[in-house]
């Protein structure tokens, strides 16, 4: 739903630790050609991470949107079921109430 925008933050962060693994065999003495290719084949493809990266991130976001569109509408199809939650919120925040009172 919404987690299909590209963020550039994630390519810059991937880029970013890509960079420092290059740097990485290049300090050890690899010339910068093959430490670019083993780098490669050690992190993967980029455009995949960022992918599962997005996938991730935005998850929770349409799963709290799909539950909540659920919620709605069971709640919409029985009234007495939205009252009783009511009741039940206001029970148990009064006994929270008490509790923290009593022992706090």
């Amino acid at each position: 739903m919404w987690h299909r925008r590209r963020d550039p933050r994630i390519a810059d962060e991937i880029r970013f630790h890509r960079d420092r693994l290059i740097e990485e065999y290049v300090a050890g003495g690899m010339n910068r050609r093959h430490a670019e290719r083993r780098a490669f084949l050690e992190f993967g493809n980029a455009m995949a991470i960022e992918e599962s990266v997005r996938d991730v991130r935005g998850r929770w976001l349409n799963d709290l949107a799909k539950d909540l569109i659920y919620a709605w509408r069971t709640l919409r199809r029985s009234r007495s079921s939205v009252a009783r939650t009511f009741y039940i919120f206001q029970q148990t925040e009064q006994r929270l109430v008490l509790r923290a009172v009593a022992f706090g």
